[in-house]
């Protein structure tokens, strides 16, 4: 259920709106804020807030940059963007709205802001105060949430 519930925030399109806070986030480096209210799949909605630090142009995200939770630090997208979107090579690492802590990472290509081919998952399932290695490692091509070519 908890994997369930940080994939559907995911999957769902969200609305968000913002502000450049430092340098230039028209045609440079800049740093943005930004809230984003995703609609999951029984209709209720949740707003979370980020920070966007990295290259632009034209006034959308393009290059480098980091995309970090402001509401949970470990919740972030660092790699590259295209057109306002996650576009190329990223790592993404997913965190459970429920507890907080690290639920998953994917490391692979993303095309129009969605892991799309080839990619790895990481699921990860900590113990209450304990560490423990991943639950879970998904290898292949991603079109999606969806594994469509393990490797």
């Amino acid at each position: 259920m908890k994997k369930l519930l940080f994939i559907l925030l995911l999957t769902i399109p969200f609305l968000g709106f913002g502000q450049c806070v430092e340098g230039d986030c028209e045609n440079g480096f800049g740093v943005y804020l930004l809230e984003k209210t995703f609609t999951m799949r029984n209709n209720q909605t949740i707003t979370l807030k980020y920070k966007y630090m990295g290259e632009w142009k034209n006034g959308k995200k393009e290059g480098m940059g980091l995309l970090i939770s402001l509401d949970n630090s470990k919740d972030r997208y660092y790699g590259e963007w295209k057109n306002d979107e996650r576009n190329g090579f990223g790592t993404e690492t997913f965190v459970d709205q429920e507890t907080g802590k690290i639920g998953g990472e994917y490391i692979g290509t993303f095309k129009d802001d969605d892991m799309n081919g080839d990619g790895t998952w990481i699921w990860i399932n900590i113990p209450e105060n304990k560490k423990s290695p991943p639950s879970g490692i998904e290898k292949g091509v991603w079109k999606g949430l969806k594994l469509i070519e393990e490797k």
